[in-house]
């Protein structure tokens, strides 16, 4: 990923917070306080699964990760060796 996109992936949902807080200031009815706190929570959500993607915490994909088969290990490989 380019790092020119990188201002676009973190500003967008940062952006989206502080108009969220600025609506809420503005707009103090219990209709403004559900869609303030509605663009606030989101874009502080949106914000972290961005950043959970980059550092490659977050997969960025439908699937679910593979997980490798492990050798057995030597107690469950039924040999009847005494000892």
């Amino acid at each position: 990923m380019r790092s020119s996109s990188r201002p676009l992936r973190y500003g967008i949902p940062i952006s989206t917070v502080i108009v969220g807080v600025l609506f809420a200031a503005v707009d103090t009815n219990s209709v403004g306080n559900t869609v303030s706190l509605v663009m606030i929570a989101g874009g502080l959500i949106w914000f972290m699964t961005a950043l959970g993607r980059e550092m490659g915490m977050t997969a960025n994909t439908g699937r679910a990760p593979r997980v490798p088969d492990l050798p057995p290990d030597e107690d469950e490989r039924g040999d009847d060796r005494a000892g």
